[in-house]
Parts: C-alpha cells; structure tokens; sequence
C-alpha cells in the first residue's frame, strides 16, 4: 500500500532542528551544563521509553482497526500525543507534584519510545 505523503512530512527534520534550536535558546543558562550524559543511560531510561511506547501502541492500534483516516496520519498523530502526553507529566512534575523532579532525559526517554512504535507500526503497514 503506497501512503500519500503530506507537505509536513518532507519538513519533518527542519522541524525537529527548530524544537533543538527553540530548546538550546530558551533553556535557563546553565541548563545544558548541568545535565550529565550518564543520566541518559539511567535504570529508569528503558522504564520510560517503554511506558509511553506501550502508550502510544494502545491509542493507535483501535484506530488502525476502526477509522478510515490514513494509517501514517493515525500512527504520527497518536505517537505526538503520547510523547506530548509523557512531556507534560514531567513538567507537572516540575511545578504541581511534590516530592518529584523534572528530567530532560525522562522527556526524551519517553519520546524516544513513542518514536520506536512509530518506526515499527510503519515498517509493518508498509509491508501489509
């Protein structure tokens, strides 16, 4: 099945270096130094990247079964929501929950897990 692709998609890496850039400019001074590359491979990394992976598998697999909206569009949109989902529970951390922390590589460890589901489910509707 030959997926039509949308003006958005051919953008996709210049929007993924201007979310860097707007990171890099608005961070707090000193938020880069801060961060230690070790924190990257903690214990709780897989942890993460697998709880919003499963999360965003869950919302796209009824909506592959039950919609007509194209396959990309539903696995793109529902893996945005769940990284959004995963970025919004660790700025909740940071400013509402008590006894919790912000981290930059939590953010990115659940992001990294949603991109993982959307690599696999397109590889696999390309091949059905």
């Amino acid at each position: 099945m030959q997926l039509k692709q949308t003006k958005l998609y051919h953008y996709k890496l210049a929007i993924a270096w201007a979310l860097l850039i707007l990171f890099a400019c608005g961070a707090q001074p000193g938020t880069l130094a801060q961060l230690k590359l070790e924190d990257l491979f903690g214990y709780d990394k897989p942890i993460h990247a697998l709880l919003f992976g499963v999360q965003a598998w869950l919302l796209i697999k009824p909506n592959l079964k039950y919609t007509t909206l194209n396959p990309k569009k539903i696995i793109v949109i529902w893996c945005t929501i769940s990284a959004g989902y995963g970025a919004l529970i660790e700025l909740m951390q940071k400013f509402i929950f008590t006894g919790r922390s912000y981290d930059y590589f939590d953010m990115i460890a659940n992001t990294l897990g949603c991109l993982i589901v959307y690599f696999v489910v397109s590889k696999k509707i390309k091949h059905v």
